[in-house]
């Protein structure tokens, strides 16, 4: 796999760093226990974060910086 930054975003975002991860998964029966973990951790996310704590956060602040100075770019379809 080989990723590749465009122009454009370096000329915007210099500093820009990423990652990406792989993985091979396949899907199992329901786990209980599975589910309580994410239900555990759901319930944490929601009673510590906040939508001023996310907007305080660097990487979102990063991204609501740069973003309105990539136009046409949109990661999520890349």
């Amino acid at each position: 796999m080989q990723l590749q930054v465009s122009p454009e975003m370096h000329s915007v975002c210099p500093e820009f760093v990423g990652a990406c991860i792989t993985a091979n998964i396949s899907n199992t029966p329901y786990s209980a226990d599975l589910w309580a973990e994410i239900d555990a951790l759901g319930s944490d996310y929601r009673a510590t974060l906040t939508t001023e704590s996310l907007k305080s956060m660097t990487s979102i602040q990063a991204t609501r910086r740069i973003y309105p100075k990539i136009r046409n770019y949109h990661p999520i379809h890349d």
